[in-house]
């Protein structure tokens, strides 16, 4: 069995290679910014390294209820990685919640993939 450190390694290497693709095509498909590839996978690499280990790591030993634990582990994540994506980037408030809700949609749904 692999121990909860390791899943959390695995979690993390998934969560930045999927948030930060996810990231650079929004931007760059849909958005119409002038922002540097380098400065958005910075930014999205950026949030998901703060985040993540809150998830896994802080937010369990407040919250026990699976239910509870995901939707309220998630529901942040997405606030404050748009929070953050918003003053690193300069970008609207509004653009930074749908590249964060986008992006953690994806790399929920390919974390579950691959790891369960």
């Amino acid at each position: 069995m692999i121990s909860y450190e390791i899943q959390f390694l695995y979690a993390l290497i998934i969560t930045l290679i999927s948030e930060i693709i996810v990231s650079v095509f929004i931007f760059k498909k849909f958005l119409s910014y002038e922002i540097s590839l380098s400065r958005i996978i910075t930014a999205s690499a950026i949030v998901s390294i703060l985040t993540l280990p809150y998830f896994w790591f802080v937010l369990p030993f407040f919250i026990t209820d699976h239910t509870w634990f995901i939707l309220i582990g998630e529901v942040s994540i997405v606030i404050i990685e748009a929070y953050l994506l918003y003053f690193q980037l300069g970008i609207l408030w509004k653009h930074a919640g749908i590249v964060s809700i986008v992006a953690n949609t994806v790399s929920i749904i390919i974390g579950l993939l691959v790891l369960n």
